[in-house]
């Protein structure tokens, strides 16, 4: 495997899933969505030569990244017979309990704080909108806080967090 093989091999599919390409796409948008919120701060803190610069080289080592982690699993898959591990089975197959403990709660953290980033973004950004005359927000909601924002956000999507299947939302992934 090298970086050439990459581009020239057809890409697995797994039965039932999607390729390894479509996967890391789906992959850099789930990663890219949150952190390009940090973007335009980071850029200004930069410069423009200097944010393009960090963001190419992110975007690199992130692909470095994935590619190790994608041929750690299939070598574990291979030599253990399991398919279909997670980070967490993957970090216990290599690293033991402590290990897979350790990744279970950095992902979790990870997952907890772009919840939250996305929470604020929201309230800061509908409560900017309320308190701007001639915009729909301010005349439904004039005045209103991000607090507010935030929680009726969480009053939306926790239900949806409960779904067993999100069949029906497929049409927002494509």
């Amino acid at each position: 495997g090298t970086a050439g093989d990459v581009l020239t091999s057809p890409p697995r599919r797994v039965a039932g899933g999607d390729s390894e390409v479509f996967t890391g796409f789906k992959i850099a948008k789930a990663v890219v969505g949150a952190g390009s919120f940090a973007l335009p701060l980071a850029c200004k803190n930069q410069g423009a030569a200097g944010g393009i610069i960090t963001i190419a080289v992110a975007g690199v080592l992130a692909s470095m990244t994935m590619k190790s982690l994608m041929k750690s699993k299939d070598e574990v898959e291979r030599r253990t017979g399991e398919a279909g591990l997670s980070y967490v089975d993957l970090s216990r197959q290599v690293l033991g309990d402590g290990g897979a403990n350790f990744v279970f709660a950095m992902t979790l953290a990870s997952s907890l704080g772009v919840c939250t980033a996305y929470l604020a973004f929201i309230g800061s950004t509908m409560s900017l909108l309320a308190s701007q005359d001639g915009t729909w927000v301010h005349d439904l909601f004039p005045g209103a806080s991000s607090d507010a924002f935030q929680l009726a956000s969480i009053a939306v999507v926790a239900p949806i967090t409960w779904l067993k299947s999100f069949r029906f939302l497929s049409f927002t992934s494509r």
